[in-house]
C-alpha cells in the first residue's frame, strides 16, 4: 500500500540482546498471573524457576551462579513463556500509523505517512516507548544490531532526520533480511532472488559431484531432492514476492537454475532447451508453480476464491478454537460399556458421493426399536468431500438433539471424522460449531461402527445418504481447501500446456510427449542418459554434432542424409532387426503416432531399445 499510494514508510528490525536468555522469571510470573493461568500450572512454573543455578566445573573446583532469567531455546515450555512476555510489547500503545509485530524474538516496527519528516518523528517516539518497555521488563534492546529500511517510491524526501533509540543512532540500510526474506526500499525483491539463487547454486555444485551420466544418483532420487529440498528454498514466501516474477530478468534467473536441476535429473546435454528439459524431467516450470502456490495462499488467508466458471467460492478454512471444548466430545472406539448412562436415543450418521454429487443423512432410533422415528437428509455442493458430509451429518444430528433434553449416542462409520473431532489439530468452522452445540446439549456419546456390517441403523443411514445426492436443493456449499488446490493445479498445468504448444524449441521431444498431460501420465518412465538423447535429439547423433560444427557430415551409416533420433528410431535400415524384435516384444508397431503409449506402458523395454541403438552408432 505504501508503494501504491506513493507515501513514505520506515521498517525497523529490532534486536534484543540475549533475548530468550534474558527473559526475567519475575516478569514471566507476573504475565502468567495476568493471563489467569490455572493455579496448579502457575505453581509448576514458579517451582520451575525457583533456585535455578548454572554450574561450571573446572579442574578441582566449580563455579556457581543463581539464575534469575532465561527460557533457553529448545525447552518445551520456552516458546509459550516467551510469548507471554513479548505479548505485552505487541499491545504497547504506539503513535498513529505505527505497528509492531514479532516472530519469536524477531521484532519489526513499521510506520507510514505521506510526510517523511513526520514519519521519522512518529517512529522515534515509538522507539523511545519500546526502549522504556524493555527497561521495565529487564530486556535490553541493541541499537547497534538494529537496522532500518526506508520504503518509498518518492525521489525526494527528508534525509536530515535520524532514527535514534536511547540516543544511539540506528543505521539505515538499502536492504534488510527478515525471516529469511530480503526486503529492499522499492520492494523489487531482486536482492532476495539473488540470495536464494546463490544459495541453491551452492547446493547444486555439491550435489553435482554425486552423479554422472551413467553412475551415481538416479532420476527418481534427484527429482525427490529437487522437489523436497531445492524447490521449497526457491519458492519460500513466494506469495510475498510473486509480482517480481512478472519481470523477465527475475523469472529467467529462477528458470535457469531450475533447468540445471532438470538436465541433471534426466542426465541430458547442457544444450537441451528449457521447455524440453522440464517436460522430460516432469517438473512444473518454477514461475508457474510460484503463481499456483500464491493463489492457494491468498485463498487460504482470505477464505474465498474467485473462479471464472464457479464465480466466488467460500472456503472451509481453518480457524482458532478453544482446546478445552474437546472435552465435550465423548468418543469410544466400539467400547459399549465405557459409558454408564442409559442412552434413550441412538442416531446413525453417514455421508456419500455418487456421480460427483454429495449427500448426507442421519436417522434416529428410540430405545431398541428397529424403525427410525426421524430421518433427515441433505445435499452438499458437488465440490464438497465425503468427510464434510460425515461431519455435517454429526452437526445436524446434534442440532436436532439440542432441542430435546435426553441422553443419546451417535454412531458413525467414519473413524477419521471421529478421531479428527476428538484429537487436537487443525480445525475448521464446522468443528467449532459441533463443540459449541455439545457444550449446551444434553449428554451425547459417540461411537465408531464398522460400515456395511449388517447394523440396521447404519444401513438405513447409508441408503438415505445416497438418496440425498439426488436432492435439488444444496444446503451446504462451503468448499474444502483441497478443491481449491486442485483448481489451481489444473490451471497451472493448462498454462504449462499452452507454453509447451507455443514453444519453438523441443520439437523432437514433442514427438514423444505431444502434451503436458501425456508426460504426467507416464509415471513409470524414468529418463536416463540413453533415452534422453533420443527423446531430446541432443546427444551422440551426427545431426547434433554437425549442428555444433564438431563433424563435417551428418549422414547416417545407412546412407541417409541426416542421422537424427527420428531416423534412428523409425527409419534406419541398420536397425530393422532390432526394431522388429522390439515391436514383437511389446506387440505394438513402432511408429511416431504411438510413441507416447509405448513410453507409458513399456518404459523399461524402450530404455533397453534406446541403449542398444546408441551402443552401435
Amino acid at each position: 500500500m505504501v508503494l501504491e499510494n506513493r507515501s513514505f514508510g520506515i521498517i525497523v528490525s529490532l534486536d534484543i540482546a540475549g533475548a530468550f536468555n534474558n527473559a526475567n522469571f519475575d516478569v514471566i510470573c507476573q504475565r502468567l498471573r495476568f493471563f489467569n493461568v490455572p493455579t496448579k500450572i502457575y505453581r509448576v512454573f514458579v517451582d520451575f524457576f525457583k533456585n535455578r543455578e548454572v554450574i561450571l566445573p573446572m579442574f578441582n573446583c566449580e563455579a556457581r551462579k543463581i539464575l534469575s532469567a532465561g527460557c533457553p531455546q529448545g525447552g518445551k515450555s520456552s516458546p509459550i513463556l516467551w510469548n507471554c512476555l513479548i505479548d505485552d510489547l505487541l499491545k504497547l500503545p504506539l503513535p498513529s500509523n505505527c505497528y509492531i509485530q514479532a516472530f519469536a524474538d524477531d521484532i519489526i516496527l513499521f510506520c507510514h505517512h505521506d510526510n517523511s519528516s513526520l514519519c521519522f518523528k512518529l517512529i522515534n517516539e515509538s522507539l523511545n516507548a519500546i526502549w522504556s518497555w524493555g527497561n521495565e521488563n529487564f530486556l535490553q534492546f541493541n541499537p547497534n544490531k538494529s537496522t532500518a529500511l526506508i520504503v518509498t517510491r518518492k525521489r525526494k524526501y527528508d534525509t536530515v532526520s535520524r532514527l535514534k533509540m536511547n540516543n544511539f543512532e540506528i543505521p539505515i540500510v538499502s536492504n534488510m533480511k527478515y525471516l529469511g526474506v530480503f526486503l529492499d526500499g522499492k520492494l523489487t525483491w531482486s536482492k532476495h532472488l539473488e540470495y536464494v539463487s546463490a544459495k541453491v547454486l551452492k547446493i547444486y555444485n555439491v550435489l553435482r559431484r554425486k552423479f554422472g551420466s551413467r553412475w551415481g544418483l538416479s532420476y527418481s532420487v534427484l527429482r525427490t531432492i529437487y522437489l523436497m529440498a531445492i524447490e521449497p528454498v526457491l519458492l519460500y514466501a513466494c506469495s510475498t514476492w510473486i509480482k517480481a516474477i512478472d519481470i523477465q530478468r527475475n523469472c529467467q534467473k529462477l528458470l535457469s537454475i531450475q533447468r540445471l536441476f532438470a538436465i541433471s535429473m534426466i542426465k541430458g546435454y547442457r544444450t537441451i532447451s528449457y521447455s524440453a528439459s522440464f517436460i522430460i524431467a516432469n517438473i512444473l516450470p518454477i514461475d508457474i508453480k510460484a503463481k499456483m502456490l500464491s493463489k492457494i495462499y491468498v485463498a487460504k488467508r482470505s477464505g474465498s476464491f474467485v473462479d471464472p466458471f464457479l464465480n466466488e467460492i467460500i472456503i472451509d478454512r481453518t480457524c482458532l478454537f478453544d482446546p478445552n471444548l474437546i472435552q465435550y466430545f465423548n468418543y469410544s472406539d466400539g467400547d459399549i460399556d465405557s459409558c454408564q448412562i442409559q442412552h434413550k436415543m441412538k442416531i446413525f450418521t453417514d455421508g456419500s458421493k455418487i456421480d460427483g454429487r454429495v449427500g448426507g443423512a442421519f436417522v434416529v432410533f428410540e430405545d431398541d426399536e428397529n424403525i427410525p422415528v426421524y430421518v433427515e437428509k441433505f445435499r452438499l455442493a458437488n465440490t464438497c468431500t465425503v468427510f464434510q458430509a460425515e461431519l455435517l451429518a454429526i452437526y445436524k444430528a446434534i442440532c436436532w438433539l439440542s432441542n430435546r433434553n435426553c441422553p443419546a449416542k451417535i454412531y458413525s462409520d467414519s473413524k477419521s471424522v471421529l478421531l479428527a473431532c476428538k484429537n487436537f489439530g487443525v480445525k475448521t468452522d464446522l468443528f467449532n460449531s459441533i463443540y459449541e452445540k455439545l457444550k449446551i446439549t444434553a449428554h451425547i456419546c459417540f461411537e465408531w461402527i464398522r460400515g456395511h456390517s449388517g447394523i440396521i441403523g447404519n444401513e438405513i443411514a447409508d441408503i438415505n445418504a445416497k438418496d440425498a445426492t439426488q436432492l435439488e436443493v444444496v444446503s451446504y456449499n462451503t468448499i474444502p481447501l483441497s478443491f481449491i488446490r486442485s483448481i489451481c493445479k489444473e490451471a497451472a498445468v493448462f498454462e504449462w500446456q499452452q507454453r509447451w504448444i507455443g514453444s519453438m524449441t523441443g520439437l523432437n521431444t514433442k514427438i514423444f510427449f505431444p502434451s503436458v498431460k501425456s508426460r504426467i501420465e507416464c509415471k513409470n518412465f524414468f529418463p536416463n542418459f540413453d533415452t534422453t538423447q533420443l527423446i531430446s535429439g541432443h546427444g551422440k547423433l551426427k545431426s547434433y554434432l554437425f549442428r555444433f560444427n564438431l563433424i563435417n557430415d551428418s549422414s547416417c551409416l545407412c546412407g541417409q542424409c541426416n542421422q537424427d533420433s527420428s531416423h534412428l528410431l523409425f527409419e534406419c535400415e541398420k536397425f530393422n532387426t532390432l526394431r522388429q524384435d522390439f515391436s514383437n516384444q511389446i506387440h505394438i508397431n513402432l511408429d511416431q503416432s504411438n510413441m507416447n503409449i509405448i513410453i507409458k506402458n513399456f518404459s523399461f523395454e524402450f530404455s533397453i531399445f534406446c541403449k542398444n541403438i546408441l551402443s552401435v552408432i
